[in-house]
């Protein structure tokens, strides 16, 4: 099956897959000893983040008979489950936050939200406690939309019955015990709840009490999707801006936050900081209001975090003091003096509940005696009465039931144990159905229990080195599910050089281990992709998997300049480009001729934006050692994106004659070659390439590519049309293949191509963003803006440097198309903030000046000089664009030079602004007409020279 291969997505280069700096080099013995992993408590939850396979949906079973709420991400109905023939609570995702369709045997890609929702639904299955909601099935549909469902918990929230007086809303006393002993099940489980509130629990109508939602809940040792939107909302919070959401669904509610996740302190988050979740709760049942209030959420957080809380009994002078002394102790601000636990918490409101001493309390000397005569009468003769009659009798039943439940425990071990024994072997005879990775390895989790557990994660280990390259497969995706870190040594040792010899293998133990997330895995993951090539097919399908495994501490004094250089290789390809950078300031500073460091801190400074600052680092690196190849090689790209073709020329010259680099040298010249015009210097690069790697499709897409260029769409298409023969799944050459049909009217076949690109990889930003303008020429808006936001939601550009586009494209495609101008400026800002230096902030900021000069709102002067002083040594092309803005260069001039399609439609944006801020409105329309012979209709710059165009009335393109 022909791999899928993506790359970064950009508004500045529409080239297939232009090289990468994939000369990031390395130092050997980086780290030093590894830190261990984290103790995990007895018990904990099997929690498998990323775990793909769910129930596919029986159609028909079940049958909606209503709504019973609806979020941000997705509603709640009644429904009849008619297999079982009961009413049951059915969860479900709306259908544009997951892909519509996965094709046969290709890798799911899970968005952050499907991963919140498997979260919720897989967390709250696996705590199995009558204070949870019992889960019967995690299932997808057809269309992809994925469900659970419930038992439909009939009653009212807690926070419906604290609606009343003292004494009514004392009567809940035993029901908050239940919560309590809930929880704390849950904590021995290893989860901590994260949102504990009255609206969050509820009391059936048979008494029951139930925790609901535990979509926010973390579960110790395991990756915490939400840290980071976490501790954004707070610190825009505390900033006084509205609470940010992810996917609709706030983190948290003020009110009840301890004061350590108040203060975005996720690593400090603990059970502790659900028991003063606790405590809030209990201090309204005693006084029916909470103990910090307030207008906004800064103002509640920041009483969270500095003001004493009100005693409850000066709040409510008739609760019990006793009970007051519980929720202070409960709500101490220090972690340390809170009760250490949910069981401590519950134990100190049983005993008052049953006349005992509660520890919070202090005591006089009168009230301790007379408690202790009432609660102790016939105590003593009680006891001694059952132990003695009782003890022989319980003893002898107790070690006959023992023996009785190790033979059924063995029995069920084996016959488990035979059936992974089976699904191995059906997978290693080849019998595989549709989805066969998903369904097995959901197979393999089921059967796993309690009994079981420790037996059939054994045999899935020793599955890992089974010769059936599928079973590897099935085996480190099982694995990986099970989430625990006992099973971190067997995968890394998969890792090892020359063990894995399967590319599939390698990504299935990867993603495994990021979905554990130990620390352990960093560095021998960090070398098995650097092996494997960087941005070639295991580089690209494991980077989310490696961003989240965490990097172990290593304090600065123990790493000399090799040291630092793997640590900032570590960041830089974690995209921590500023902790990168840091890290080779210090190798630079231990060791400052080092070719590896300076080169390495090229890469970082071009991430971010320090283009000046990145050719310096390249002049360094070439000085201290000529002979270095990649270095001219990347020394060229940047000079490329600078705008100074015949330096990069000059450099992949002395590359391409080095010979080192083969065909990707002759590809990244021909690109070069295709910026100065000279087209048949590009094609004859190509073909050489050809020579070199037959069959390669990068190369036969570029050849596609020139001849898009020289505006030769069908002699392109044809081109790449024979490269996807060969591989149809380079989502580049298909992206490309879509962008010529929509060139030559073939509007079907354009958005059969978009949509094939979305089913191979659900994020691929500029498959989002074409589709997206293919919804907008149909006349379908709302469509077109699910896919803008689908990639804000889910942060589908993981790259540092590419993560404004997001906001850019919406901007651009959907706001500014329907004339909404102050929220096309707002997404264009936000790009701007998240990048302010970067080469792509200047189209991001002509945008604005072309957005200003449509509303007519006075703002064009500001732009512009906000335009100019962001260029700073970024590109000289830039620097005349700049210029011809403000009448001081030639149109004609630039454009004899100008042959990429995307600086064409820059070009004419740009001229035709000129022109219309002259008062020539006939030659504005013209510059901005030019922008459709670009050959380039999905990128900002042609969207918005098509918009201006028809702001004047000019014909839209044929």
């Amino acid at each position: 099956m022909a791999s899928s291969k993506t790359r970064p997505d950009s508004s500045l280069d529409s080239d297939p897959a232009p090289a990468s700096e994939e000369g990031a080099t390395r130092a050997s013995d980086a780290f030093g000893p590894t830190l261990q992993a984290s103790s995990i408590a007895p018990g904990p939850l099997s929690h498998p983040l990323g775990q793909e396979a769910v129930t596919e949906e029986q159609l028909g079973r079940y049958e909606v008979e209503g709504e019973l709420g609806v979020g941000g991400i997705g509603r709640v109905n009644l429904a009849y489950d008619k297999h079982l023939g009961r009413r049951v609570a059915l969860k479900e995702l709306h259908e544009e936050q997951v892909p519509r369709s996965l094709g046969p045997g290709l890798k799911t890609v899970r968005t952050p939200v499907e991963l919140r929702f498997v979260n919720e639904a897989r967390i709250t299955g696996q705590l199995e406690h009558p204070g949870v909601v019992p889960v019967y099935e995690l299932g997808r549909r057809a269309d992809g939309t994925l469900y659970y469902t419930m038992r439909n918990v009939r009653g009212r929230t807690f926070e419906d019955a604290l609606a009343t007086n003292l004494r009514g809303r004392l009567r809940l006393l035993p029901h908050f015990v239940d919560l309590c002993n809930t929880v704390a099940y849950a904590h021995s489980r290893g989860v901590i709840h994260r949102d504990l509130k009255p609206e969050n629990v509820m009391i059936g109508d048979f008494g029951e009490t139930v925790v609901l939602d535990w979509g926010l809940a973390k579960v110790r040792g395991e990756k915490d999707l939400l840290a980071d939107a976490l501790e954004d909302e707070i610190q825009q919070a505390l900033r006084g801006s509205p609470l940010r959401t992810v996917a609709g669904v706030p983190l948290g509610t003020p009110g009840y936050m301890s004061p350590e996740q108040a203060r975005g302190e996720v690593e400090s988050i603990d059970e502790r900081s659900d028991v003063y979740a606790l405590g809030v709760v209990l201090y309204q049942l005693l006084t029916g209001a909470i103990p910090f209030d307030g207008e906004s959420a800064q103002a509640v957080i920041e009483q969270v975090l500095n003001a004493p809380a009100p005693s409850a009994v000066e709040v409510e002078p008739n609760c019990p003091a006793e009970l007051a002394a519980i929720a202070n102790r409960a709500m101490e601000k220090d972690p340390a003096r809170r009760y250490p636990d949910a069981v401590a918490l519950a134990e100190d409101v049983q005993n008052f509940m049953s006349g005992g001493l509660v520890g919070a309390h202090r005591y006089t000397p009168t009230a301790l005696v007379w408690r202790w005569l009432v609660r102790r009468r016939l105590w003593v003769l009680a006891v001694a009465s059952v132990v003695v009659v009782g003890a022989g009798t319980w003893w002898y039943r107790g070690v006959q039931e023992d023996r009785a439940q190790a033979r059924a425990e063995r029995k069920h071990v084996t016959e488990v144990l035979e059936q992974v024994d089976r699904i191995f072997g059906d997978v290693a005879a080849g019998n595989l159905q549709e989805r066969w990775l998903e369904v097995l390895t959901l197979k393999l989790m089921a059967l796993r229990d309690p009994v079981s557990a420790p037996d059939v994660m054994e045999q899935v280990t020793v599955a890992l080195g089974h010769p059936s390259a599928d079973v590897r497969r099935l085996a480190a995706r099982t694995l990986g599910g099970m989430g625990t870190p006992q099973v971190v040594d067997a995968l890394v040792a998969r890792l090892g050089e020359g063990v894995e010899a399967s590319p599939d293998v390698v990504v299935e133990v990867i993603n495994a281990l990021g979905i554990i997330g130990d620390p352990r895995a960093e560095e021998p993951v960090r070398e098995a992709r650097r092996r494997h090539g960087q941005y070639g097919s295991v580089w690209t399908q494991t980077e989310l998997a490696y961003r989240m495994i965490p990097m172990t501490a290593q304090p600065a004094a123990d790493l000399d300049a090799a040291g630092w250089i793997g640590r900032g290789n570590a960041f830089m390809w974690k995209s921590r480009f500023p902790e990168a950078l840091e890290a080779f300031d210090r190798a630079i500073a231990l060791e400052p001729d080092s070719p590896s460091a300076h080169n390495n801190r090229a890469i970082v400074r071009k991430r971010l934006g320090d283009m000046q600052g990145a050719l310096a680092d390249y002049d360094a690196v070439i000085q201290a050692d000529p002979s270095m190849v990649m270095a001219y090689n990347n020394r060229a790209l940047l000079r490329r994106a600078m705008g100074d073709y015949e330096g990069a020329l000059s450099d992949l010259d002395r590359v391409v004659k080095e010979g080192s680099l083969g065909a990707k040298a002759l590809r990244n010249r021909s690109l070069v070659r295709r910026y100065l015009g000279d087209f048949a210097g590009a094609h004859e690069d190509l073909q050489e390439a050809l020579a070199l790697e037959p069959n390669d499709v990068r190369t036969m897409v570029a050849i596609g590519s020139t001849w898009l260029w020289a505006r030769d769409y069908r002699r392109a298409l044809e081109v790449v049309d024979r490269a996807l023969l060969i591989d149809g799944g380079y989502s580049y050459g298909i992206l490309l293949r879509a962008r010529l049909h929509w060139l030559l009217g073939q509007s079907v076949a354009a958005v059969t191509d978009t949509e094939g690109v979305l089913q191979l990889d659900p994020m691929d930003n500029q498959a989002r963003r074409m589709r997206a303008v293919m919804h907008m020429a149909a006349g379908e808006p709302e469509q077109a803006k699910r896919h803008l936001d689908h990639c804000l939601e889910n942060q589908c550009i993981h790259e540092e440097s590419r993560r404004a586009l997001r906001h850019a494209q919406r901007g651009v495609v959907y706001y500014a198309e329907l004339r909404r101008y102050p929220e096309a400026l707002a997404d264009l800002d936000r790009a701007l903030a998240a990048r302010p230096r970067h080469v792509d902030a200047f189209l991001y900021r002509l945008a604005t000046v072309a957005i200003e000069q449509r509303r007519g709102a006075g703002g064009v002067e500001r732009r512009l000089a906000d335009l100019a002083k962001s260029l700073g040594g970024v590109s000289t092309w830039y620097a005349d664009i700049a210029a011809l803005l403000r009448a001081e260069g030639r149109y004609e001039t630039l454009d004899a030079r100008l042959i990429q399609p995307l600086q064409r439609c820059t070009l004419a944006l740009a001229g035709g602004l000129a022109a219309e801020r002259a008062g020539d409105l006939d030659l504005a329309r013209q510059r901005y007409r030019e922008a459709a012979d670009a050959g380039d209709p999905f990128e900002l710059s042609c969207l918005l020279a098509d918009q201006a165009a028809r702001a004047l009335g000019a014909p839209h393109p044929p």
